[in-house]
């Protein structure tokens, strides 16, 4: 079976297939309180965080934020947290779509974020002569100075190395686009979730709801499995949602259907279906692995079974707030109807 061509019909076909996606989690809002969509605006002004990204796009940025949804997003995927730390992550999540589109539109070369990541991956903090010269590098440094300040030097650490991956993979990606370097499936897999929020924002998630830095329970191998099962899902549910949009945008090494048709010769409807179930398993995994982790928890750390508690509630909120974020956000769900949509691969000369 083909992908239906037009775009009305192909909103109706991943409609209808999504029903198929498993997600049995609830999904709750975080109260917000005064925080809105304009103050991040506002913000983001105030701090030029949009200079990096060219002139055109530089005025439609505070657009492109409210459009997408942004601030949705958190208030969907980490509904434990109060409206002081949402404007926090508000703002990480525009620097991260500032990197993003930076990058992707040529406004800033592959050197800006190998420099940035260098700065967010170092063990101290760089002083104001050592950042380097453009607003997201000095704002990021900012809100590193302002986490240290407020929860300690280890969980600084662990943000701006978690960080600084995410900048490292958006290059990657960025330049495999660029280059048509062609991506298989099982490194994509590996590097996917590094591209996404939710490799950025579960950990400030954790710290801001009073999780310890150095839990025994966080360097469990079912913890660490956890968290990765959730980040691919995440990762994948915005590739199904987003399928049409990056077809249309001939993206085809930073999605996985679309990889999936090139690397195995499937139909669009096989390869949509494949990922589908990819997604499914991580969820399942998901639920197994804090299945074992609260069993082990009550042996091996009892006095961090409240926090193992918040942790994988955090991960489950995370997933399904996620999933109706990405359902709903122009991000994933708008492109042009006047591009034609790609109805199979395999008409396509296949690259090795």
């Amino acid at each position: 079976m083909a992908l239906p061509a037009e775009p009305t019909q192909m909103r109706e076909f991943i409609t209808a297939r999504l029903k198929d996606l498993y997600c049995p989690f609830p999904v709750r809002r975080a109260d917000r309180g005064a925080t809105t969509e304009e103050d991040l605006a506002a913000w983001c002004n105030e701090k030029r965080i949009a200079d990096i990204l060219g002139h055109r796009s530089r005025a439609e940025f505070p657009e492109l934020l409210r459009r997408f949804g942004l601030c949705d997003m958190m208030t969907l995927a980490f509904p434990g947290l109060g409206s002081s730390d949402l404007r926090i992550m508000d703002r990480w999540e525009a620097i991260a779509v500032a990197i993003e589109y930076s990058l992707e539109n040529g406004a800033q070369k592959p050197e800006f974020g190998e420099e940035l990541a260098r700065m967010l991956h170092s063990k101290d903090i760089p002083s104001k002569k050592d950042v380097p010269p453009n607003s997201v590098a000095e704002c990021a440094a900012e809100l590193l100075r302002q986490v240290q300040d407020r929860y300690g030097v280890r969980w600084r650490r662990e943000i701006g190395n978690a960080w600084g991956t995410f900048v490292d993979a958006t290059v990657w990606e960025t330049l495999s686009n660029q280059q048509n370097r062609v991506a298989d499936l099982c490194s994509y897999l590996h590097l996917r979730p590094h591209t996404y929020g939710l490799q950025l924002f579960a950990v400030p998630a954790l710290m801001m709801q009073g999780i310890d830095c150095d839990a025994r329970f966080l360097r469990h191998v079912c913890a660490t499995s956890a968290l990765w099962a959730a980040r691919t899902q995440c990762g994948l549910v915005n590739d199904l949602i987003g399928y049409a949009k990056e077809a249309s945008q001939g993206a085809t090494n930073s999605n996985a259907v679309l990889i999936c048709q090139r690397q195995y010769h499937m139909s669009a409807s096989e390869a949509f279906t494949y990922v589908l179930g990819l997604c499914n398993d991580q969820v399942r995994s998901l639920m197994h692995l804090e299945r074992e982790l609260t069993t082990i928890a009550a042996e091996l750390f009892p006095a961090e079974q409240a926090q193992v508690a918040c942790f994988t509630s955090t991960l489950r909120y995370a997933v399904a707030g996620n999933l109706e974020w990405t359902r709903n956000s122009s991000r994933y769900t708008a492109w042009s109807e006047d591009e034609p949509l790609p109805v199979d691969a395999r008409s396509r000369p296949h690259s090795r």
